[in-house]
């Protein structure tokens, strides 16, 4: 992994910094399209969700929080870009199904 400007790193954020709402998705942000796999890990409960995702004409990565147990959980994200491979992690908490807090 490379060191890179931080404006090349993903911007995760939820609606509720976007627009002072719940939202049911914890949205990721990229500056060029992407497609990979996260994991989701219950802090609490160590359960774990895997999935692949691909970012939408925006360049954005939707995660939904349906079907996710309250409490906080991780996302760790992994992506190849020009033959390199990328890993992020971000924290979340989800109350009643919705992201209400990225850490």
């Amino acid at each position: 992994m490379y060191d890179l400007p931080h404006s090349f790193y993903p911007q995760f954020y939820s609606n509720l910094e976007r627009r002072k709402n719940l939202m049911k998705t914890l949205d990721i942000q990229f500056v060029h399209p992407v497609q990979g796999r996260v994991q989701l890990r219950n802090k609490a409960t160590k359960t774990v969700k895997n999935f692949t995702f691909i970012s939408d004409e925006n360049f954005t990565v939707h995660i939904k929080s349906k079907d996710l147990a309250d409490g906080n959980w991780s996302a760790s994200l992994e992506w190849n870009h020009d033959k390199q491979l990328f890993l992020i992690e971000k924290n979340f908490k989800v109350i009643n199904e919705k992201v209400v807090q990225s850490v």
